[in-house]
């Protein structure tokens, strides 16, 4: 089964952002599903990433449903994007959920652009925390 993530992007002087909302992980112990659910989520990205420039910059973020580190985020790096938090994340990162959070499944990824400072606030409306992100100013993108 294939299924489109939802995304939508918009361009800015600074570069395209892009918004992705991937499928959620199956809660099962069974190897071939989590398998089956890893190999979604990365097609589903895959899909995303089509709205991606091949140069500038771009802002890549939203739920992906898994953690930090997870395979099915690989194709990310291949195109040279970095996860922002180990760059300029402050203090507790997770999201998931937004009373306890234990994940950081809600994400920014970047190319081209560099992060100041990245904090995950609660929320009132969502069982996630928000991710809010301080980007410097880039020099030469798009001027």
């Amino acid at each position: 089964m294939f299924y489109s993530a939802p995304w939508q992007h918009a361009d800015t002087p600074y570069g395209r952002f892009v918004s992705v909302r991937l499928s959620p992980s199956v809660l099962q112990l069974d190897a071939t599903a989590q398998t089956q659910s890893r190999l979604l989520r990365r097609a589903e990205l895959n899909a995303a990433l089509v709205a991606v420039a091949p140069t500038g910059g771009v802002v890549l973020g939203g739920d992906l449903n898994v953690p930090a580190g997870d395979g099915a985020l690989s194709p990310l790096a291949t195109l040279g994007f970095s996860d922002a938090w180990p760059q300029a994340g402050l203090g507790w990162g997770d999201t998931i959920a937004n009373d306890f959070p234990i994940h950081r499944i809600d994400q920014l990824w970047l190319r081209g652009l560099t992060p100041r400072a990245l904090i995950a606030v609660p929320t009132q409306y969502s069982d996630h925390r928000m991710v809010v992100c301080d980007l410097a100013e880039p020099t030469s993108f798009f001027r």
